[in-house]
C-alpha cells in the first residue's frame, strides 16, 4: 500500500499566505530592526552593528587573534519580533589563517563586513 499525504484545501491557501508573510517581513526587519537590535546589543554590552541575514534574523561577528598566523571570527545570531530581541543558543566559527596574501584587513573585509 503506498502511503500518499493528504493535505486539505484550507492548508494550500493558508500555507503560501504565512510563506508571503514571513518573506515580506525582511523589507521591516533591515528599516527597523537593525536599530533595535543594535540598541539591544548596546544594552546588554556588546556593542556594535548588526548584519542583516534573512527576515527577523541577525548577526554579529566577533574577531579575535588566535595566534600570529590565524584568527577567530565567531557569529552570534539574534532572533528580532518586531521589538523584542533574543539570542539563538548557537554560533558559527571561522579559523582563517593569515599568509602572505591575507592579512588581517582582509580577513576583516570577509567576515565583518559581508554587506
Amino acid at each position: 500500500m503506498k502511503l500518499r499525504p493528504q493535505f486539505s484545501l484550507r492548508v494550500l491557501m493558508i500555507l503560501p499566505v504565512f510563506v508571503g508573510l514571513f518573506f515580506a517581513c525582511g523589507s521591516l526587519t533591515r528599516t527597523y530592526g537593525t536599530d533595535q537590535v543594535k540598541v539591544w546589543l548596546e544594552q546588554k554590552g556588546n556593542g556594535g552593528r548588526p548584519m542583516y541575514e534573512a527576515p527577523l534574523l541577525f548577526s554579529k561577528a566577533k574577531l579575535a587573534m588566535k595566534s600570529p598566523t590565524q584568527t577567530i571570527t565567531t557569529e552570534c545570531y539574534f532572533v528580532w519580533l518586531f521589538g523584542p530581541v533574543f539570542e539563538v543558543p548557537f554560533e558559527r566559527t571561522y579559523i582563517d589563517s593569515i599568509g602572505p596574501g591575507v592579512t588581517v584587513n582582509d580577513i576583516a573585509k570577509r567576515r565583518l563586513l559581508k554587506e
